[in-house]
């Protein structure tokens, strides 16, 4: 147990001379240090931003990812508005189709 506190110790202090050494290798642009953005580097952080860390969603991790009911999710599906597939007995909802569905929903006016 001792040794594995060391051996922790000693990589978190490896870890960090590394980092130390490639921020003297590698400095931060200026626009990182001025707060502003390139429009070219916000336009691929919001790309980045749509792809989705999964590929399919429980129902459940819909629910919370969309912020509504786990029920108004069900009657999405129920109503052929949303599409899932069957892995076994759990539902997915892939990445795609949760992405489409709400590109489809209806924008407040």
């Amino acid at each position: 147990m001792i040794n594995a506190v060391v051996c922790m110790r000693d990589l978190i202090d490896q870890l960090r001379r590394t980092a130390d050494v490639l921020d003297e290798l590698v400095p931060l642009p200026t626009h990182c240090l001025l707060g502003r953005v390139p429009a070219a580097i916000n336009e691929r952080a919001t790309a980045a931003a749509r792809v989705p860390s999964k590929l399919a969603y429980s129902v459940g991790e819909v629910s919370k990812l969309v912020g509504i009911s786990r029920s108004a999710i069900y009657l999405a599906l129920r109503a052929k508005e949303l599409r899932a597939v069957k892995c076994g007995r759990k539902m997915l909802v892939l990445a795609r189709d949760l992405n489409e569905w709400l590109e489809k929903l209806p924008a407040k006016t």
